[in-house]
């Protein structure tokens, strides 16, 4: 396009006064594009945030063909809501499980809610036999750069304690914690409603966990 005497702007995503002019007679940049994340690995910042795991069952033994309905058809139609509802929690994913970090206990059960709702009525549309289980928590986390991905992630105690207690859960059920339920209470939400449903992982070394079922 440069050498064809087109007009080309350079945006530059990092500063904008580093915007400027193509010119076709200057040799090009080693290195055009600029890493975006480039904060250092240091500082924790700690903040009470609500937890939505997102565990797919069967997912491993999905086959390629089942990807793109998969994709399209049931994971899409949780961006479409996102997007309509104008949530923005910060998100991370890989095969099976999704996480979504809220700020508001409120927008994290409605969210449940719907998004169970959008998973079950797109499951007849994707060939592979899966299933969804939904757990809800409120607990502190840690803001910090991790240095692997070199970009800012929640971290902490609290999410490997939900990963565990959600592979112990019945698919098909939107569960809560207890400390969730609390809060729920507490800030007198009636978009849902938390209803006791029992005690999971009791054994003699522990009392196991008080679980909720988050209902409409």
């Amino acid at each position: 396009w440069g050498r064809g005497k087109m007009p080309i702007s350079i945006i530059n995503p990092t500063d904008p006064k580093l915007d400027d002019r193509y010119d076709a007679d200057l040799p090009p940049l080693e290195k055009p594009f600029p890493r975006i994340y480039t904060a250092d690995p240091v500082g924790i910042q700690t903040t009470v945030a609500s937890l939505l795991l997102l565990r797919i069952t069967g997912y491993q033994s999905m086959r390629e063909k089942d990807f793109e309905h998969f994709f399209q058809h049931l994971l899409g139609g949780l961006s479409q809501a996102m997007a309509k509802n104008d949530w923005f929690p910060a998100r991370y994913g890989f095969g099976e499980q999704y996480l979504f970090v809220w700020e508001s206990v409120c927008d994290a059960g409605t969210a449940a809610i719907e998004f169970m709702s959008l998973l079950q009525a797109g499951r007849s549309e994707c060939p592979a036999t899966i299933d969804f289980s939904i757990c809800l928590h409120s607990a502190p986390v840690q803001i910090m750069v991790n240095p692997i991905l070199n970009q800012y992630a929640h971290e902490g105690v609290a999410l490997s304690k939900l990963e565990a207690l959600s592979d112990k859960l019945i698919p098909g059920i939107i569960y809560a914690t207890e400390t969730f339920a609390n809060l729920a209470a507490f800030e007198k939400i009636r978009d849902f409603k938390c209803e006791y449903s029992g005690t999971i992982g009791a054994s003699r070394e522990s009392s196991g966990s008080r679980v909720y079922q988050v209902i409409k």
